[in-house]
């Protein structure tokens, strides 16, 4: 491979594993809200369990995984493009 493929095998891998582990550590935040949201209610047993937050924080753990595969076939594809 030439010395361009492998720089960008190597950005694509880094690129897409980064973005997965970044919006999978996002992806606690709204758990975070959905705590304090609770925690800081006047009546414990009042209200609303947030569940809309526990939604958008798998959500955002599927766009990590998506990411995550992304990277592995864009890498793959990368690789197979060897003229060798």
């Amino acid at each position: 491979m030439e010395r361009l493929s492998v720089l960008s095998v190597i950005g694509s891998a880094l690129g897409s594993l980064l973005t997965g582990l970044l919006l999978w550590a996002c992806s606690e935040v709204p758990l975070a809200w959905r705590e304090i949201a609770i925690n800081t209610r006047s009546h414990a047993n009042k209200g609303s369990e947030y569940s809309g937050l526990q939604d958008l924080s798998v959500l955002i753990k599927v766009f990590a995984i998506i990411a995550w595969v992304a990277g592995v076939v864009i890498v793959w594809i990368l690789i197979d493009q060897d003229p060798n």
